[in-house]
């Protein structure tokens, strides 16, 4: 359970690169010095989709094996227009799919794992799936101090508020650098599971993407996340 909270929050923390044609990150998940999971997110600049991967790993694996998969197609100005979302917890497999219908006001559903179901959600746009619209505001310096990103999970609108907070020193491949740090106030439902609900990212100062990710979890204390490879 303390990972199946927490794994999902590094799904959401990939950066769209503008100058870049693909950009690749890659994640460490430790509750403190112990290893339990990894997260790999490539970004396609040709073909407009941000696909994700999350895993435990090791002592992770071994309390709670799970495996996840995002991929999110988006328009050209960061919408989904459709979203494929995987997961296996333990030997329990989900699979969905949502199609975007921004000009009709409605997400199609169509469910794969653990059975067949198709339904149409009517829902108030513009929206984000839980990917893009967490990609969509690492630009942080052209945000307000306190802004909100409307959802789509479980079939209704929601929000999560991101606000800009302080400069603080964060360690990025084994050099300190002044990261800038952002809070998420996350909606507790999940299209995968539920998850810690403040979240604190560190962002590279210059090219803004997530080094190192925390989110607090009762009994369990603290689980962070840190990149450890990418390219852009």
């Amino acid at each position: 359970m303390l990972l199946r909270i927490f794994l999902f929050l590094v799904i959401v923390t990939s950066v769209l690169s503008k100058n870049s044609y693909s950009s690749y990150f890659f994640y460490e998940i430790y509750l403190g010095p112990i290893k339990v999971g990894e997260s790999q997110i490539s970004i396609l600049k040709s073909s407009n989709t941000f696909s994700a991967k999350v895993y435990t790993t090791g002592l992770g694996n071994m309390i709670y094996p799970y495996y996840a998969t995002w991929e999110t197609k988006v328009e050209k100005n960061g919408y989904p227009i459709q979203t494929i979302i995987y997961s296996k917890e333990r030997s329990k497999e989900r699979k969905k799919i949502l199609h975007f219908d921004s000009k009709n006001s409605v997400v199609y559903e169509e469910k794969f794992l653990p059975e067949k179901e198709n339904k149409t959600v009517r829902v108030s746009f513009p929206i984000h799936d839980e990917l893009s619209g967490f990609i969509s505001v690492w630009d942080w310096s052209k945000l307000p101090q306190k802004s909100s990103i409307p959802l789509y999970i479980k079939k209704e609108r929601k929000f999560a508020t991101v606000e800009i907070q302080t400069k603080e020193p964060c360690e990025f491949l084994n050099k300190e650098i002044m990261c800038q740090t952002i809070k998420v106030t996350l909606p507790e439902k999940s299209e995968l599971l539920k998850r810690s609900k403040n979240v604190i990212i560190y962002m590279h100062p210059q090219e803004k993407f997530p080094v190192i990710i925390k989110g607090n979890l009762p009994l369990f204390g603290s689980l962070k996340a840190v990149l450890k490879n990418f390219s852009l």
